[in-house]
């Protein structure tokens, strides 16, 4: 939830990456590293944002394609919406404000921030696919299971009240501004270990995985291994561990992907195997017949049997488009 995710260690000290304020008298520049392990931290952090940010596509194509949204969590969306948009919140303060650098730089020491630019690319780009997502849930047609419970409700709005109350003591001089952004690095690193819950529940309530992609799971897992290495790396590097002792977003964040990945890879592959290749040879007939028409589509339709096993009270089930 896959971001879901990347603070990493340091940014490429070009010129463009110096924050537009009226004085940059106060802004450290990062020096120059040219290291193997320095070129290696960069591939990795692109490496990452590529798979964390290509992770989104496959469900939005899955949605377009099946013409529907059932299966996926109502609950598991709106906790991704709020938490990339406090990430893009924290990324963008920490890479162009220089109020929060150097609160940073004198709290931590050194000469990096802990945010690079695919950082902040990744999380604005997966706030606005999250959108579309969400829009999505609009247009098609949802299942029974597709709604918003009262505890993603209540975990939301207190999350929205307390961003407001710290806001209002940060511009009163109570709470610095730096422990303000931090807040919303807490709120992505919550978001990501409670948002899995649902759509993990959602299949075992389900029995079947349908509706949620597994190109995107799998994504999601190799950005989160390649975003965790890439803080090792870039620790041992600078000979900074503020890299990991200041970062346990990032450190939390890709801990928490690849635990739950992990349980929706067994979810697919071992324990709902049989149901969701029927189903999805059923979602591709549907599609078939809803592109080409059903006389049309016939030639193309493989093995019409498998509506047997979509689960019962699925869009799919209920459609009868297909002939059974």
């Amino acid at each position: 939830d896959k971001a879901h995710r990347g603070l990493s260690a340091s940014r490429p000290p070009t010129a463009s990456h110096i924050p537009f304020t009226p004085s940059h008298t106060s802004i450290r520049a990062p020096p120059q590293r040219m290291s193997f392990l320095s070129v290696l931290s960069t591939i990795l952090g692109w490496v990452y944002f590529l798979c964390w940010s290509a992770s989104f596509y496959p469900q939005l194509f899955l949605n377009w394609k099946r013409k529907t949204v059932d299966g996926l969590s109502f609950d598991y969306l709106n906790y991704n919406f709020l938490g990339f948009l406090a990430y893009s919140i924290f990324n963008c303060a920490f890479y162009f404000n220089s109020l929060i650098q150097e609160q940073y730089f004198d709290r931590h020491g050194g000469d990096d921030i802990p945010v690079e630019l695919n950082d902040v690319v990744f999380a604005v780009h997966a706030l606005c696919i999250t959108s579309i997502i969400i829009l999505q849930c609009f247009i098609y047609p949802k299942g029974p299971n597709n709604q918003n419970s009262i505890v993603c409700m209540a975990i939301c709005t207190t999350i929205w009240l307390a961003s407001y109350v710290l806001l209002l003591l940060s511009c009163s001089g109570i709470v610095l501004w730096l422990n303000y952004m931090y807040w919303f690095s807490y709120v992505k690193l919550f978001i990501t270990f409670v948002k899995y819950v649902p759509q993990a529940f959602m299949n075992w309530k389900r029995q079947s995985t349908v509706g949620w992609s597994i190109w995107q799971v799998t994504l999601d897992f190799s950005g989160g291994m390649f975003s965790l290495a890439q803080v090792l790396i870039d620790a041992v590097d600078t000979g900074n561990w503020s890299y990991v002792t200041g970062n346990w977003s990032k450190i939390g964040l890709s801990f928490f992907s690849l635990f739950f990945d992990s349980i929706f890879l067994v979810q697919h592959y071992v324990l709902y195997p049989q149901r969701d290749e029927a189903s999805w040879r059923t979602a591709w007939n549907e599609t078939m017949v809803l592109l080409l028409g059903e006389r049309n589509a016939t030639s193309f339709l493989v093995n019409d049997d498998s509506v047997q096993d979509v689960p019962k009270g699925s869009v799919l089930y209920e459609s009868g488009e297909l002939p059974r």
